[in-house]
C-alpha cells in the first residue's frame, strides 16, 4: 500500500548538459564548472518555480491505476460523497498562499514579485515549521489590511514562528539551514510592516546568523540570494543608526563575490550601498566628535563620495540594458490622474522596480552627502587649490540636477508599484497590494525629504504614504508621512537649493525665498537675508529678479555667488564671530535636523 505523505522524488537542479549525461553538476553561477572544464556552452538551470509547481495529474492517474490493479478491487461500486465544508484551507495555508502570491509571485501580474529568491529556499525545505509559520504570519498580517480581525491571528502565528526559530537556532544542525535564515528574514518583513525598531533588531539577528554560517555557505546559490537581502537590510539599519557597515559582513561580501556575476546590477548596487553607509558614518563621527582626531580630511571624504556617485551611474547604465522600462504619459485633462506630474513608468517586473528605485534612492543620499561636503571643503579647508573651485561649482550644479531627476524617476514608478496600472501583458491592474507599499515606503520618504523637490511634490508624497498606511495597514508609512509633514511645516512652501545633511550634521544650505524663489532672491531687511548670510549665500534685493524658477533652472551664476560667499567665509573661518554664527545656525535648525534622517529602503537588492 502506498504510504500517505510519502516524500516526493527529488528533482535535479543540475544544468541541462549535466542532466543529459547524468553527471554531477557543481551548480556554479553563471556557468557550471563541469561545462567550463569540458568547454561546453552551459545552457543554464531550470526555473525554480518549475521545481515547486509541477503538473502531477498524469503521474497520479498512472499511480492510482497501478495501485488498483495490484490490490485487485474496483472503485466503480463505491458511491460518490460530496466533500464536506471541513476541507476549507486552514488560516496557516491561507497566510502562506497570500505571502507567496503577493510578495513572491507578483499577484495578478505576469511578473515575479520582488522577493523572488524565496522559491529556491522553499522548494528545498517546504516542511520546515519555522519557515511555514513565518510566511503565514506575514501573509496574515498583510491580509489584515482587508480583514482587521486577522491581526490577532497574525500575531499569534508570529509568536509561534518566533518560538520555532528559537528552537532551530538552539540546534547546531538546524541553525545553519537556509530555511532558518529565511524564517528570520520573513519575520523581519512582519516587523517592518509593524515597527521599525523591532525590524532593526531582527536585521541584526539575521546578520549575526549569516556570519555564523561562514564562508562555505556561498556554494549554494540560495545562500547568495539571502545574503543579498540581509546585506541590504543591515545597510539600511547602518545608515539609519549612523554606523559603519560591519567588517565581518564585508569579509563575507568579498568571499561571496567569487561566486557571483560581477556585472550583475543588484550585486554592484549592494557593494556601493555598503560603501555609502561606511562613508556616512565616518563623516558624522568627524563632524560630531571633534575631540577624536580623524586623519581623513573633508576633501578625502568628498573624493570618496564622488567615486561612489560615479559607481551608481555605472550601475544605472547596466540596468538600462538589463531591465529597460517604458514611459506612459497620461491624457491631458484626465479626471483620474494617478501620477505626480502626468506620466508614469512601466517595468517588466516588481524586481526591476526594486532594483531601479534602490539604486536611485541611495544615489540621492550620496548626492546629499556630496553637496554637504562641498560646503565643508570650501569653508574649512583654506589650502584647497583655487583651480578646483570651478570644478566644485559644476559638480554642485550637476549633483542637484541628479537629485531632482532621480526623485522624479522614483515617483514615476509609484503607480505600477502600488498596483494602480497594468504592467505589460497583464489583463487588468493588480489593485492595491501590501508588498508594493512595503517596497516603496523608504523610496517615497527619501524623495519627500529631499531638498530637490517642491512643496507640492512633497504633499503628493505625503498623500501616497498615508494611502499606503490606510490600504496596506503599514504603520511605518504613517510615521514617515508625519515626519514629512513636520519637515514641510518647518520649511514652508520654500524650495531648497542644497542638500540637508545626515542626522546630526547641519544643513549645508536649505533656505530659499518665502515664495519659493531661487537662491539669493529675498526682500530687503527680510529674516531670510540673515539665514542667507549664515549659509554663505549673497543676499539680494527683491528688485534683482522676481522670477520663480524650477530647481532644474538653478543657474551657474547662482552657484558662483554661493561659492564666492564661501570664499569670503574662508578668510574669517577662525574668527570668534564665525564660531558664534555657527553656534546660532546649529541651534536655529536643530529641530529640522531631528527629522532629516537619511534612510535606504528595506528592499535594497
Amino acid at each position: 500500500m502506498t504510504k500517505l505523505n510519502a516524500p516526493r522524488a527529488r528533482t535535479s537542479r543540475s544544468c541541462e548538459n549535466c542532466r543529459v549525461v547524468k553527471r554531477r553538476c557543481d551548480k556554479e553561477v553563471p556557468q557550471c564548472g563541469q561545462c567550463i572544464r569540458t568547454r561546453e556552452i552551459c545552457l543554464g538551470y531550470r526555473d525554480e518555480w518549475d521545481l515547486i509547481f509541477r503538473d502531477q495529474t498524469n503521474h497520479t492517474i498512472k499511480r492510482s491505476s497501478k495501485t488498483r490493479e495490484t490490490n485487485g478491487f474496483s472503485t466503480s461500486a463505491i458511491p460518490w460523497i460530496p466533500p464536506s465544508r471541513g476541507l476549507d484551507p486552514s488560516l496557516e495555508e491561507i497566510g502562506v498562499n497570500y505571502f507567496l502570491r503577493d510578495f513572491v509571485a507578483g499577484g495578478l501580474s505576469p511578473s515575479r514579485g520582488y522577493l523572488n529568491y524565496i522559491p529556491t529556499v522553499y522548494s528545498a525545505d517546504a516542511e520546515h515549521p519555522a519557515l511555514v509559520a513565518s510566511m503565514a504570519a506575514v501573509g496574515l498580517v498583510a491580509l489584515a489590511s482587508h480583514q482587521p480581525e486577522l491581526v490577532i491571528r497574525a500575531r499569534a502565528k508570529y509568536s509561534e514562528a518566533i518560538c520555532l526559530v528559537n528552537q532551530a537556532l538552539a540546534c547546531p544542525a538546524e541553525s545553519v539551514k537556509d530555511s532558518t535564515l529565511m524564517s528570520v528574514i520573513s519575520l523581519g518583513v512582519f516587523e517592518h510592516i509593524s515597527n521599525f525598531e523591532s525590524w532593526v533588531r531582527h536585521v541584526k539577528g539575521a546578520a549575526a546568523l549569516v556570519v555564523a554560517r561562514g564562508k562555505s555557505q556561498f556554494v549554494r546559490r540560495s545562500a547568495i540570494l539571502m545574503f543579498n537581502q540581509v546585506r541590504a537590510d543591515i545597510t539600511t539599519a547602518c545608515i539609519q543608526t549612523v554606523q559603519p557597515f560591519p567588517d565581518d559582513l564585508r569579509e563575507l561580501q568579498e568571499e561571496a563575490t567569487k561566486y557571483t556575476d560581477r556585472s550583475d546590477a543588484s550585486w554592484l548596487l549592494g557593494v556601493l550601498a555598503t560603501r555609502c553607509a561606511t562613508l556616512y558614518a565616518g563623516i558624522a563621527k568627524k563632524h560630531e566628535d571633534k575631540s577624536v582626531l580623524i586623519p581623513t580630511s573633508w576633501s578625502d571624504f568628498l573624493e570618496e563620495s564622488i567615486a561612489i556617485q560615479s559607481g551608481f551611474q555605472y550601475v544605472l547604465d547596466i540596468l538600462t540594458t538589463q531591465e529597460p522600462y517604458i514611459t506612459i504619459r497620461e491624457p491631458r485633462g484626465s479626471a483620474t490622474v494617478i501620477s505626480c506630474d502626468g506620466q508614469y513608468d512601466l517595468y517588466r517586473t516588481s524586481w526591476a522596480i526594486r532594483l531601479w528605485n534602490n539604486s536611485r534612492m541611495v544615489e540621492i543620499i550620496v548626492c546629499e552627502i556630496v553637496c554637504w561636503l562641498i560646503n565643508k571643503v570650501l569653508t574649512e579647508e583654506p589650502a584647497y587649490p583655487a583651480e578646483g573651485h570651478l570644478k566644485l561649482q559644476s559638480k554642485l550644479q550637476y549633483t542637484m540636477q541628479i537629485m531632482s531627476r532621480r526623485g522624479a524617476e522614483i515617483l514615476a514608478s509609484v503607480p505600477q508599484g502600488l498596483g494602480l496600472v497594468s504592467v505589460p501583458d497583464a489583463d487588468r491592474p493588480q489593485g492595491p497590494n501590501v508588498s508594493g507599499g512595503y517596497m516603496l515606503i523608504w523610496n517615497l520618504y527619501t524623495v519627500g525629504k529631499s531638498p530637490a523637490i517642491s512643496h507640492q511634490t512633497r504633499q503628493w508624497v505625503i498623500k501616497q504614504l498615508k494611502g499606503i498606511s490606510e490600504r496596506a495597514n503599514i504603520a511605518m508609512a504613517f510615521q514617515l508621512a508625519k515626519d514629512l509633514v513636520q519637515i514641510g511645516q518647518t520649511l514652508g512652501p520654500r524650495r531648497c537649493i542644497s542638500a540637508p545633511s545626515p542626522p546630526g550634521i547641519p544643513v549645508a544650505s536649505s533656505i530659499t525665498g518665502p515664495d519659493g524663489d531661487a537662491p539669493g532672491i529675498y526682500g530687503e531687511n527680510d529674516e531670510f537675508n540673515q539665514d542667507c548670510t549664515l549659509y554663505g549665500l549673497t543676499p539680494l534685493t527683491s528688485s534683482s529678479t522676481s522670477a520663480t524658477r524650477d530647481l532644474h533652472e538653478v543657474s551657474l551664476e547662482d552657484i558662483e555667488r554661493w561659492i564666492e560667499a564661501h570664499e569670503l567665509q574662508r578668510s574669517i573661518a577662525n574668527s570668534s564671530e564665525t564660531q558664534q554664527s555657527d553656534s546660532n545656525w546649529e541651534a536655529r535648525f536643530n529641530a529640522v535636523d531631528d527629522h532629516r534622517a537619511l534612510s535606504t529602503a528595506a528592499f535594497i537588492a
